[in-house]
């Protein structure tokens, strides 16, 4: 049992009008070819979007997780690092070789309160989803919090 979080597995699924992933707990194999091998080493794994499983992001039940922290160790390893660098299969992403990066291969860094996703992250998703629209609009326009600043308003 994994008491961090209160269950040994834990299952939702999110549904949005063209999107759907399922977050699953499992221990050793679990029936998708990719079996976790207990405390330590693998942490988790996703599916790239599509069909059937596409999207499901899978956590190894074994690890000591934890959601008080958001940085990952040898001892302990936080759901918010680990589910956002899973997140990023889940939309699209492929590992990154860049340093310092979410898809970075290895968890490498605390994921601070005031987290800015970094540009390798941005250009990458940007190049599968488009550019925020909204930013876009806000920053042609001078708005920044939805108010108008200067630039004729």
């Amino acid at each position: 049992m994994n008491e961090s979080l209160g269950t040994s597995r834990s299952f939702h699924i999110f549904y949005y009008p063209t999107f759907r992933f399922a977050v699953l707990f499992f221990s050793g194999p679990h029936y998708d070819g990719y079996p976790f091998d207990g405390y330590g080493t693998v942490l988790a794994h996703a599916f790239f979007p599509g069909g059937g499983r596409g999207g499901d992001a899978h956590f190894d039940a074994d690890e000591d997780w934890t959601t008080e922290e958001r940085t990952v160790s040898k001892y302990r390893a936080s759901v918010f690092a680990v589910a956002i660098h899973e997140f990023g299969h889940s939309l699209g992403l492929s590992h990154s070789s860049v340093e310092g990066s979410l898809m970075y291969p290895w968890y490498s860094m605390e994921i601070p309160s005031d987290f800015r996703l970094p540009i390798d992250d941005r250009v990458a998703i940007q190049h599968l989803y488009g550019p925020n629209e909204d930013r876009l609009n806000q920053s042609r326009f001078g708005l920044s919090d939805g108010k108008a600043y200067g630039k004729g308003f």
